[in-house]
């Protein structure tokens, strides 16, 4: 007994199960490091991504609450729009995109220093349990700058939201598809801005609305929706303009 223990144990042998225990836990640590190294990598590349990306945070107002000088630019800059918008998509059957008063806006503003292009608006009312849209895209919001909207008088379904998102977006709006149609079930109002970068990516910020008494509005948290790869990827190409410019 005690010489067949010495046969299997002797240095030679020791010394191979020696070495092949070290490559073993090498192969394994090895493994490990180069998951912890890939790992660390995307984050580097979502956190320089989310550097060079626009922000738009989205807000709706009563032009009362402006002051004088504030009301003025907003009349301005809705002005400009009616000549520069760009047009929605016709539903089918059509509805009216029409607004019948400036007093309630929407505004939206791009908070890093980079441009966010075709910007859209959407807000979800929990009040109404229905769905309000700007009645046109801004081609340009400039950095750290503020655009506005009218709010369309008409009341959407989510899937005339969607329809008309997916007219103005194409299939780079696909991903956005769940989250609108969700909207009603969250139990809350929600602004969602879209828009792209200039690399011709989508973006969604919704952001939680909540409303006083007097009908103002505060907000919740902000949050940025992109489907998976966006660090990475650019987008697909934009098959075709189906939004013209009026």
């Amino acid at each position: 007994m005690f010489e067949w223990f010495l046969k299997w144990f002797e240095p030679s042998v020791l010394a191979n199960i020696i070495v092949a225990g070290a490559a073993i836990w090498y192969t394994i640590e090895t493994q490990r490091l180069r998951r912890t190294a890939v790992k660390q990598l995307t984050l580097m590349r979502q956190s320089m991504s989310s550097g060079l990306l626009p922000y738009v945070l989205a807000g709706i107002h009563k032009k009362s609450s402006f002051t004088d000088d504030g009301a003025k630019k907003v009349d301005s800059q809705l002005s400009e729009w009616l000549v520069r918008r760009v047009n929605l998509p016709v539903l089918d059957p059509p509805k009216s995109y029409g607004y019948t008063t400036t007093e309630e806006v929407l505004q939206v503003t791009s908070t890093t220093d980079e441009v966010a292009s075709h910007v859209f608006c959407v807000l979800f009312d929990d009040r109404s349990k229905d769905f309000r849209i700007a009645p046109y895209q801004l081609e340009v919001v400039a950095p750290r700058e503020s655009g506005y909207f009218p709010i369309a008088s008409g009341r959407f379904s989510a899937d005339e939201v969607f329809k008309i998102v997916a007219g103005l977006y194409e299939a780079r709006s696909q991903y956005l598809d769940k989250f609108i149609r969700a909207m009603p079930s969250r139990g809350e109002s929600i602004l969602l801005p879209i828009f792209f970068d200039l690399a011709g990516r989508l973006y969604a910020t919704p952001r939680p609305v909540y409303w006083a008494t007097d009908g103002t509005a505060t907000y919740g948290k902000s949050d940025l929706l992109q489907p998976d790869g966006y660090s990475e990827d650019f987008a697909p190409t934009f098959e075709s303009t189906k939004a013209k410019m009026a």
